[in-house]
């Protein structure tokens, strides 16, 4: 049995990623099912039309109840560093199980602390911990951006194994789903970002409404279509409200869409501009995607996906305004533009293809080795630690 967990199961790239990975293994002949605490109403419909079992287990943090029932010959795969390391304390000693980390800064733990005592405390103990992490393998990372953010916040010179995201890659051929962007273009250039609205981490997307009136008013056939929803939605709609009446016109916000409701979106898009799985989700349309950097209160890029293909977001130290690519695109000609549009796609294929990456993923499963049990505890309860904790609870310095 392979279990794929996460406490947390939202609406997003991840949990998407988790059902894919989870579909594709079932497929394969592996028995399946998901391990969560609490799951979002539309991702839990999405499971159970997959046919994919669904485990709820309330504690994570105790061997109780459904999680007695992993045996050493099962494998647990998880998509958050909290599941992790909640489930090697509680499942059984033997099971192999490894951290999957499919959000760039996941393992940064600390960054917002204040208290230069604590934060110093925090990074000591996760520095110690990962690091023993990642010389047993337990730890996967999804790309090399994420390792190198890892190892510039810790002060280390972490390697760890990677796979990049799995994705189900189309065998269609876009020929003329292509040549259809090439002969609508003159008449409306369409620009499409899909984002959860998340300041934190996709604050792009401010950035990208507020130049957008600049490059419309030299393109006046532009169009810019953004597909948003979450905590931080209200931010996006005061940069809207903050431009012009006649760019407005031209932007379109549109709420939180089905999965497959996607599909019609990006044929009909001319060019796509965004990061993480959304911009694979682009390219499997054959649509030229120019990925943008995380975790950045401006809208920049340093290249099209097809040039840095096990990136799925921008190099920062490389990163130029983004309008400065979409500008490039809008000026191809039509056979350049075909070309690149193909090398979208087959930058997907030879990097995401399910079929490979999850077979890898497996594979590193079992060559890892299991950090003891106790050990975890042992550094989060480091006594330094949570004397700090009481004094600054005690002072109210926290």
């Amino acid at each position: 049995m392979i279990y794929l967990a996460r406490i947390n199961i939202d609406y997003g790239g991840a949990e998407l990623l988790m059902e894919k990975m989870a579909v594709e293994y079932k497929r394969t002949g592996f028995e399946v099912s998901i391990l969560y605490s609490r799951i979002n109403p539309k991702m839990e419909e999405r499971f159970i039309k997959a046919n994919i079992p669904l485990l709820k287990v309330d504690n994570m943090h105790q061997s109780l109840g459904a999680l007695n029932n992993i045996n050493q010959d099962d494998i647990v795969i998880t998509f958050c560093f909290l599941t992790f390391m909640a489930l090697n304390e509680s499942i059984n000693k033997k099971t192999k199980i490894i951290n999957y980390v499919v959000t760039a800064n996941e393992m940064v733990v600390g960054s917002k602390v204040k208290n230069k005592l604590i934060k110093h405390l925090t990074m000591s103990q996760y520095k110690a911990l990962l690091t023993r992490c990642f010389k047993n393998n337990q730890i996967v990372v999804m790309d090399q951006e994420t390792l190198d953010i890892t190892n510039e916040y810790y002060k280390t010179k972490l390697m760890g194994e990677m796979v990049l995201l799995s994705y189900n890659v189309s065998n269609s051929n876009d020929s003329s789903l292509i040549s259809a962007r090439i002969n609508s273009r003159d008449n409306a250039f369409k620009i499409l970002s899909v984002s959860r609205a998340d300041m934190k981490m996709k604050a792009y997307l401010i950035d990208l409404i507020k130049h957008f009136p600049s490059f419309y008013k030299k393109h006046p056939e532009s169009k810019l279509d953004i597909i948003t929803f979450g905590d931080d939605l209200d931010k996006v709609k005061v940069a809207y409200d903050s431009i012009d009446d006649v760019s407005k016109k031209a932007i379109t916000l549109y709420g939180m869409q089905a999965y497959e409701a996607l599909k019609e979106f990006f044929e009909n898009a001319t060019v796509f501009i965004g990061m993480g799985t959304s911009v694979l989700d682009a390219s499997n349309y054959s649509l030229i995607s120019v990925p943008v950097m995380a975790y950045s209160n401006e809208c920049v890029a340093s290249n099209l996906f097809f040039e840095n293909p096990k990136r799925v977001s921008a190099v920062p130290s490389l990163s130029k305004d983004a309008y400065e690519l979409l500008e490039n695109i809008h000026n191809l000609s039509d056979e350049q533009f075909m070309s690149l549009s193909r090398k979208s796609k087959q930058a997907l294929l030879e990097n995401y293809d399910i079929r490979k990456n999850a077979e890898k993923l497996l594979y590193v499963v079992n060559k890892s080795k299991r950090i003891r049990h106790g050990l975890i505890l042992k550094y989060l309860e480091n006594k330094r630690f949570n004397k700090a904790m009481e004094v600054l609870n005690e002072t109210g310095k926290m």
